[in-house]
């Protein structure tokens, strides 16, 4: 998470995207360690992995080669 796509809500343990402009064709998957902790003496904790798979979208334009005619009987 070194460009902080992602955060942790801290109640809910909710994953959550922070940087809105994910892109599959820029990054296809992230990896993620999240680390709990509490608050005693002495702090325990423990760790998991996540994998976070972006699905594709088509948010390219459509573009057009040239010109067209097309004709259309009354």
């Amino acid at each position: 998470n070194d460009n902080n796509t992602f955060a942790v809500n801290n109640s809910s343990g909710l994953v959550y995207t922070v940087n809105p402009t994910v892109d599959r064709e820029k990054i296809a998957a992230y990896n993620l360690e999240i680390q709990a902790s509490d608050m005693g003496t002495p702090k325990l904790f423990a760790t998991t992995s996540i994998r976070i798979i972006i699905r594709d979208v088509n948010d390219n334009q459509p573009t057009f080669t040239g010109p067209r005619s097309v004709a259309v009987p009354e």
